[in-house]
């Protein structure tokens, strides 16, 4: 009885993934993706933490060592309305339907990471997408990318170019010397490493005291997203890439996951100019 209730629900959860399957958005490939950002475009992504935002949901437990983002009203209405209003300047992206670029299948039961997701999140912020609109990849800085293009042409993104990292403290990202070799001129700005949207102004404002010739490439979780999105708007360049340097390194089979351990913040400050934000 027990077996045939639990064959009953995978055949409901599979039928209700066919309905979301055909109501969602369309999205571009990692190369598509990576062509207009090569255009001068920014890119806001949107992953499975920005759409737990918008459904209500921390990223992680207030005061844990598993706090990440824990919900505001003001982050989450920002973002619902990037995913409705991208601009022509910045790409909004988002994952495939289900893709399979995550290392989670069987997550529970049969289905994946991402078909649990949208089982749980889909009626909460399906209303929130932009109809007839092509949202970009949110897998361009995967390890996806690296397998459907070359690592030339994501590095063409920074080449000879001056860019202004921008980090939480206690960050994963790693400056990855192989991928960013052919930088101009790196300056790191290490801000709050959790909560972070409680810091935005203070990040904009120092981001904003920089030169438009910066690139700003950004690791800072859902903050990121909105940053680029507004960034776009004051005429810089900002690519929200996340943990593009770790899945690098996973891509060259060095790491298991991109979850790799904390930056060492004294070698940044022995070879990088920093600003850190207190």
């Amino acid at each position: 009885m027990k077996e045939l209730y639990k064959r009953l629900k995978r055949i409901k959860y599979k039928q209700y993934l066919k309905h979301i399957k055909n109501q969602y958005p369309c999205v571009m490939t990692t190369s598509e993706t990576l062509k207009e950002i090569l255009l001068g475009k920014s890119i806001a992504r949107f992953g499975d933490g920005e759409f737990k935002i918008i459904a209500g949901d921390s990223i992680g437990e207030k005061g844990s060592k598993t706090e990440y983002q824990i919900y505001d009203k003001s982050l989450a209405e920002r973002l619902q309305e990037i995913l409705k209003n991208p601009t022509a300047e910045c790409i909004v992206a988002i994952n495939g339907f289900c893709d399979k670029d995550n290392d989670m299948q069987n997550y529970r039961d049969i289905f994946s990471y991402f078909e649990n997701f949208w089982l749980c999140y889909w009626k909460k912020v399906h209303k929130f997408f932009k109809k007839n609109y092509n949202y970009g990849s949110s897998v361009v800085s995967r390890v996806t990318v690296f397998n459907e293009n070359t690592i030339q042409d994501i590095k063409n993104i920074w080449n000879n170019k001056k860019v202004l990292f921008v980090v939480g403290n206690g960050s994963h990202f790693v400056l990855e010397e192989r991928l960013f070799d052919n930088i101009q001129e790196a300056f790191i700005l290490v801000t709050k490493g959790v909560s972070t949207w409680s810091k935005y102004p203070e990040i904009l404002n120092q981001i904003l005291a920089f030169p438009k010739e910066y690139l700003i490439f950004l690791a800072l979780g859902p903050t990121a997203t909105v940053l680029a999105y507004d960034l776009s708007k004051q005429g810089y360049q900002a690519i929200d890439m996340g943990h593009l340097s770790n899945c690098y390194l996973q891509y060259m089979g060095e790491r298991d996951t991109p979850e790799l351990e904390h930056y060492n913040e004294k070698e940044f400050f022995k070879k990088y100019g920093i600003y850190k934000l207190k």
